[in-house]
C-alpha cells in the first residue's frame, strides 16, 4: 500500500498515495507535514482498524546530485491487539 501509487492497482485505482510526487520538492518540514497527513488519511480511509501510534516522515540527507528519498517511519497496532506494536520503514526515490 505505501509503494503504491495512486491509480497504478487497475480494479482499486483510488488505493495508494502520491508521496512520488514530493521526491524533487523542498525538503521543508510543511512538505513533510502534508506528507504525514496524506498517509494518515489514506490509512484512515483504507485501513480503518489500524491505530497510529507514531509517525515520521523525513527528506532524505545524501547531497549526492541526483539523490532524492523520502523515508516514512510508522508504528502501529491493530484494533483487535492494541497492546502488540509494530512498525513499518519505507524509502521512497533513488
Amino acid at each position: 500500500f505505501l509503494n503504491t501509487k495512486q491509480g497504478e492497482r487497475i480494479f482499486q485505482p483510488g488505493i495508494g498515495l502520491g508521496i512520488h510526487r514530493y521526491l524533487f520538492d523542498q525538503g521543508t518540514s510543511d512538505t513533510e507535514m502534508v506528507i504525514e497527513q496524506e498517509i494518515r488519511d489514506a490509512i484512515s480511509f483504507w485501513f480503518p482498524y489500524v491505530i497510529i501510534r507514531e509517525m515520521g516522515v523525513y527528506f532524505g540527507e545524501d547531497t549526492d546530485i541526483g539523490k532524492h528519498t523520502i523515508n516514512v517511519n510508522i508504528l502501529f497496532s491493530i484494533q483487535k491487539d492494541p497492546e502488540k506494536i509494530e512498525s513499518i520503514a519505507v524509502e521512497y526515490g533513488e
